[in-house]
């Protein structure tokens, strides 16, 4: 699994970074690995074209066991990511490319990739994520 060092790295890998609503969720088995599928409200889109209102994000791993954090039900994040072969979408570095929205700042869940800001606030996100061409 690739590490990140830096949000720049994020966003090169994104072909859509956005700030989301978990709307709901099933779990499945995909190929006898499990699965969460987010249902997802897309508030706001920092990156990318042509996002639509909803999407389904879909998350290795269940309730029992996951390869990296997981979303909740209800939860507002904002999300690293790209296309899955099925239409729907995979975070950019299983967890690297999910931070909890607390308000005011994201907070980095993943613990794969330290180097990446333990909180940011959204002012200061947003200009890390510009930046980049």
């Amino acid at each position: 699994m690739k590490t990140y060092a830096s949000i720049a790295e994020l966003v090169a890998d994104s072909s859509l970074v956005a700030d989301v609503t978990v709307e709901s969720q099933t779990q499945t088995t995909i190929g006898g690995i499990p699965f969460t599928l987010s249902s997802v409200a897309v508030d706001g889109v920092l990156r990318g074209t042509g996002a639509p209102n909803m999407l389904v994000v879909d998350q290795v791993g269940d309730t029992s066991a996951s390869a990296g954090p997981l979303m909740a039900s209800g939860g507002q994040y904002l999300v690293f990511l790209t296309p899955a072969p099925d239409g729907n979408y995979y975070i950019v570095g299983v967890g690297a490319g999910l931070f909890q929205d607390s308000g005011s700042a994201y907070a980095r869940l993943d613990t794969e990739s330290p180097a990446l800001p333990a909180s940011v606030s959204h002012a200061a996100m947003e200009t890390l994520i510009q930046a980049v061409p």
